[in-house]
């Protein structure tokens, strides 16, 4: 297990381009309003309507028609019932829910340009991203397994500064990798843009890594002259190939875990990397938090927390990354007096948090 374990959320991310919770939906309506996401505009137009409808719901209980993951929760939610405002027919409803996944997974896409320079080399990674995968790459080299990752976010962001950094990922799914120096668990706990189902195991996952994308370089190559933008799309690439991969069939739609109830329809994979993270939980001496706001949608993770940190390990540190100052209460409410005591919350954005991990690790 690792001595220090990271936990990302959404505003890690958010310094790069990526949209917060509760602007998601508004940067789909502008990507809709042009013409980046032609393909997938049916898509977009049945999750606006469905949306709509949600309206109706409003005039005797509320659900937030702004935040992506409350609307998400509401469409499953749906599902279970066979009842949505103005839909009553179960197919309907799944493709409702189908094309609100790719929403996000294309407007999560489209906000993730990665600069391909006029020399035809790979892209850089993002600062922050960059600096993190290095510090754990030289965590890692000093002690083998020092430092592990839980993210609560989809985007392909971190992989990629990894796989730059010539680390291969452990999604902690089913994956065996022998070379603990040069891997990483990087622990996604509510799935990511690059995992897909296969056709022939049911609920079986099937992480899509970035090492083989990159390997493709007619995919990516930069025959211009000068710098242009590249999407990493990893559907895009499934689709040249077939949509086959490591000789398995794979069903082209990304696996989305929303934070609510409904966890566990996927009953196969996605659990193991929730009990690898409770185990870096109980083991760990250091648990820095960054970019994540603990929304109220997301009762797992505070049970997943509670029981993962309930083991006999000595926690040294408990420290809180975040440019909102409210949440230094919100996270004092769920820790218990011995942890309050180790608890440091400080008012900052990631970049500024990973440029200082030394410091902070060695106070």
């Amino acid at each position: 297990m690792s001595n220090t374990v990271f936990i990302l959320g959404a505003g890690a991310s958010c310094e790069y381009g990526l949209p917060l919770i509760s602007n998601f939906l508004e940067r789909s309506k502008e990507l809709y309003d042009s013409t980046k996401v032609t393909e997938y505009k049916e898509n977009y137009k049945r999750v606006f309507q469905a949306i709509g409808n949600l309206q109706n719901v409003n005039s005797k209980s509320f659900i937030n028609i702004y935040n992506i993951e409350e609307v998400l929760s509401a469409f499953e939610m749906g599902r279970i019932i066979n009842k949505l405002p103005g839909i009553s027919k179960k197919e309907e409803i799944e493709r409702i829910i189908v094309a609100t996944k790719r929403l996000i997974y294309e407007t999560l896409d489209k906000s993730t340009a990665l600069m391909i320079p006029s020399r035809s080399g790979p892209p850089d990674a993002c600062s922050g991203y960059k600096r993190l995968a290095e510090f754990i790459d030289r965590q890692n080299r000093e002690n083998i397994d020092a430092c592990s990752v839980i993210t609560f976010n989809y985007d392909l962001l971190l992989d990629y500064a990894l796989y730059k950094q010539k680390l291969k990922v452990n999604y902690c799914l089913n994956e065996i990798n022998e070379d603990k120096a040069s891997q990483v668990k990087l622990m996604k706990l509510h799935g990511s843009l690059n995992w897909f189902m296969q056709v022939d195991e049911e609920n079986d996952v099937e992480p899509l890594y970035l090492d083989d994308i990159f390997e493709d370089t007619k995919y990516w190559l930069n025959s211009g002259g000068e710098d242009k933008k590249f999407f990493i799309d990893p559907i895009k690439w499934l689709s040249g190939k077939n949509n086959e991969y490591n000789g398995k069939s794979i069903m082209p739609e990304p696996i989305l875990v929303p934070p609510t109830f409904n966890k566990m329809e996927y009953n196969k994979s996605i659990p193991n990397v929730w009990r690898q993270a409770s185990l870096e939980l109980t083991e760990a001496e250091n648990i820095l938090i960054c970019g994540y706001s603990h929304p109220e949608t997301d009762n797992f993770f505070k049970y997943l927390f509670a029981l993962g940190i309930s083991g006999e390990s000595i926690i040294k540190r408990f420290s809180v990354y975040d440019p909102d100052p409210e949440l230094e209460g919100k996270y004092r409410n769920i820790l218990g007096r011995s942890l309050e005591e180790r608890y440091i919350f400080e008012e900052t954005y990631f970049g500024s948090f990973v440029e200082d991990l030394h410091n902070i690790l060695e106070s």
